[in-house]
């Protein structure tokens, strides 16, 4: 019989992660921190359930500590260098994170058996919440058909890709030279696809796909950096916004995340690029934030 993941034998781990990731990034982006919790809660009990050995705790424990180090929950993940306000998740073997997407950290004053420990980072709490642009959907796939919505939520690619400049800064401004701010042996290695759609649900405009192509005429799939994937998905804002300015909005929608360039509104020149959030098998939405300092109209 399938998992039902709003079972109340899951409250309690629902309730951990919708603690953990209460005004995260990726919570705000998708409008609800319960569909954050929902979105990992499946990815941990199917690594739960794939755990090697007899000793495996129960399912809250093993939750309970991927977000746990040293007291902590969520880790201060700052202190090992990685940004300010990154929520980090242990890296268990059974998870199969990709080798690219895996921070190793080291405690110096640990035993040398549990000095490294293996992290991906999961989501970031927003310094600045009211600055993220919300898609609102929310995106479920095949929402229509239960059954193939279940399975393609068992099996979707909850691990954001984030854009981490060389000073750890999370983010890069859409305009401008991309790539010469990123590390440049940073690789998207976890997926094979030659292509990503990108998906806007910017407030107030038309939903619109946007198509990015990863390779080039004869490139190896192995050779796209993250600095290219930032690139190409700051290109498809670009475009989007340029589009959505000249269209206008939807009739009545709020005025608060308009486009355009007059005084309140919205242009590129305005948004940083934080990462990628997958929604679906080969598509992701953006994850957008106005510039601090920004003065919204009013």
């Amino acid at each position: 019989m399938p998992t039902t993941f709003n079972d109340p034998i899951f409250a309690s781990a629902r309730g951990l992660l919708n603690y953990v990731h209460n005004q995260s990034v990726v919570s705000l982006a998708l409008c609800s921190s319960d569909t954050v919790a929902d979105r990992i809660l499946r990815l941990a009990h199917r690594s739960w359930k794939a755990a090697p050995g007899p000793q495996v705790p129960t399912f809250d424990a093993y939750l309970r500590a991927a977000y746990t180090h040293r007291g902590s929950l969520p880790p201060i993940a700052s202190r090992y260098g990685l940004p300010v306000g990154a929520i980090v998740f242990f890296a268990y073997q059974e998870a199969n994170f990709h080798e690219t997407d895996i921070v190793w950290i080291r405690d110096d004053d640990m035993p040398e058996a549990y000095r490294w420990r293996r992290w991906v980072v999961m989501d970031i709490i927003a310094q600045h919440p009211h600055l993220i642009i919300p898609f609102h959907g929310p995106f479920i796939p095949y929402s229509g058909n239960a059954a193939r919505m279940e399975a393609a939520l068992n099996k979707m690619d909850v691990l954001p890709v984030w854009f981490t400049q060389t000073n750890q800064t999370v983010g890069v401004p859409v305009t401008g030279d991309i790539q010469a701010l990123l590390p440049h042996n940073r690789v998207f290695g976890r997926s094979q696809a030659h292509t990503v759609k990108i998906k806007f649900s910017w407030p107030g405009y038309q939903h619109c796909d946007k198509q990015v192509r990863l390779i080039r005429a004869g490139q190896a799939r192995t050779s796209v950096s993250v600095a290219r994937l930032a690139q190409l998905v700051a290109s498809s804002v670009h475009n989007f916004m340029g589009e959505a300015s000249a269209s206008g909005p939807t009739f009545g929608s709020p005025g608060k995340w308009r486009i355009g360039i007059q005084q309140g509104q919205i242009n590129v020149h305005d948004v940083i690029l934080l990462g990628i959030a997958f929604v679906s098998e080969g598509a992701a939405i953006p994850l957008l934030q106005v510039r601090p300092g920004f003065v919204f109209a009013h």
